[in-house]
């Protein structure tokens, strides 16, 4: 399928154009199509959009703490999430919930609140789990670039970026299976007796710009992006990006920086 996504400065998309590994993209620009052309087009409950983004003339989805989007994709052990959102209520619990292996009690991943409004991210296996707290609250009712890094492989199994900085991760080494259950943006799940609890939490604020990508991302990708995104700039211009060349998967994207 063709992609489709809208091309402005700070985007995503417009950052990682040309990248395979991109699995899903949603703008959740007036709708929670996937934009990266792969088909995960999301199914909305109660979502409000075209609320103010992240920047001028973005726009983004609000969650009212029973709204959410769920999507078909599922993601290979190694993946990262990219978006950013903004929430400042202290009672409500962010939930961003999956892929799930309905076949086991413990192998999910999901990004949360805790009870003192400090996101984290956590992998729960069969064989153990991975954690990474932000060390401070996020609800400041302020726009944040969240990144979380999910890998088979040490050091960081669960990294977590805030605002182009790794602030926590975990380093033990547990495995994951693969998915079979998709993403949920807005909610967490249920998928057992046991884990009934998760159905609690929900979120309360503005998501926008999320994506998925089936490999982890380097923390210079993570920082660059953020650092683009936030600019202003007068012009952009399309060059190499020399210090992303290691990775074949990527040697050739065009990246946008500005100067």
């Amino acid at each position: 399928m063709p992609k489709f996504y809208n091309p402005y400065i700070g985007s995503i998309g417009r950052f990682f154009d040309g990248d395979p590994t991109l699995r899903g993209y949603w703008q959740l620009q007036g709708n929670s199509w996937d934009n990266s052309g792969n088909g995960n087009n999301g199914t909305d409950t109660s979502v409000v959009y075209n609320q103010p983004g992240f920047r001028e003339g973005v726009g983004s989805a609000y969650f009212n703490g029973s709204a959410y989007v769920s999507q078909p994709l599922q993601s290979n052990n190694n993946s990262t999430w990219l978006f950013w959102m903004k929430y400042s209520t202290t009672s409500g619990i962010v939930g961003i919930h999956g892929p799930i292996n309905g076949s086991g009690n413990y192998n999910d991943r999901f990004f949360a609140t805790d009870s003192n409004n400090k996101p984290y991210a956590r992998k729960d296996t069969i064989s153990g789990g991975n954690v990474a707290f932000s060390p401070i609250p996020m609800n400041d009712g302020l726009w944040h670039h969240y990144a979380v890094v999910w890998a088979n492989v040490t050091p960081g199994c669960v990294q977590l970026y805030i605002d182009g900085k790794l602030v926590s991760m975990d380093t033990k080494s547990t495995q994951f299976d693969p998915g079979v259950v998709g993403l949920y943006i807005g909610k967490t799940v249920s998928y057992s007796v046991a884990n009934n609890w998760k159905d609690s939490y929900r979120f309360t604020g503005n998501i926008c710009d999320f994506a998925v990508f089936n490999r982890v991302l380097s923390p210079a990708e993570i920082s660059q992006y953020y650092n683009w995104a936030i600019s202003n700039p007068k012009r952009n211009t399309l060059i190499i990006d020399p210090s992303l060349l290691y990775n074949p998967a990527i040697s050739r994207r065009r990246l946008l920086l500005t100067r």
